[in-house]
């Protein structure tokens, strides 16, 4: 919790001087980290609102990239709110938006994302279909670490299907990636 705190100082700190500076670009980079130490410590509340002037910042810059990400990050806490149909509406924007620009790496996040959003309303054969497409997008960008993350959602949705063989395939495949990199969270998640 001290980490957090401590990021948290900082990061108002930073966009107190980024406000003073009216650098835009460097607001909305604080905002959306000030969301994500929200989201990690489940203070949705004011993840919402730091990551909603994210998106805020982002359009009035025309910055596509960073809005995607923004409706990526809404998308995902909408989905810890356990409040699907706003979390689906801001994946199909990211994905749809994603796609225009061609910028792979949130339509993979997206997709991923969806995969557990599909999982929650068990309609199993659009998540395996989101989770797999994700796993293509990361393999194409050769990210091993977000590869064995759709490999646990992937995994995730054979288990909640029944399909525990397919289900520990999944995992034991995200846990050896997980473990050549030496990323202990995902080692867990993979367990």
């Amino acid at each position: 919790q001290a980490h957090y705190d401590l990021a948290l100082s900082q990061l108002l700190e930073a966009l107190s001087l980024f406000e003073k500076l009216d650098d835009l670009s460097g607001q909305a980079e604080a905002l959306n980290y000030i969301g994500n130490v929200y989201l990690s410590v489940g203070n949705y509340p004011d993840s919402l609102e730091y990551t909603l002037r994210t998106l805020d910042i982002r359009q009035i810059l025309h910055d596509q990239a960073g809005e995607a990400l923004a409706l990526n990050n809404l998308g995902y806490l909408y989905l810890y709110m356990q409040d699907c149909p706003k979390a689906l509406d801001y994946l199909q924007q990211c994905l749809q938006l994603s796609r225009e620009i061609g910028y792979t790496e949130a339509e993979a996040h997206a997709l991923d994302n969806s995969c557990n959003l599909y999982c929650a309303l068990k309609e199993y054969d659009n998540a395996l279909r989101c989770g797999f497409k994700s796993l293509q997008l990361y393999r194409k960008l050769g990210n091993a670490l977000a590869e064995a993350e759709a490999l646990n959602s992937i995994g995730d949705v054979y288990q909640a299907q029944g399909n525990l063989s397919q289900a520990l395939s999944s995992f034991h495949n995200a846990l050896q990636i997980s473990q050549e990199l030496g990323n202990q969270f995902e080692v867990v998640m993979a367990l």
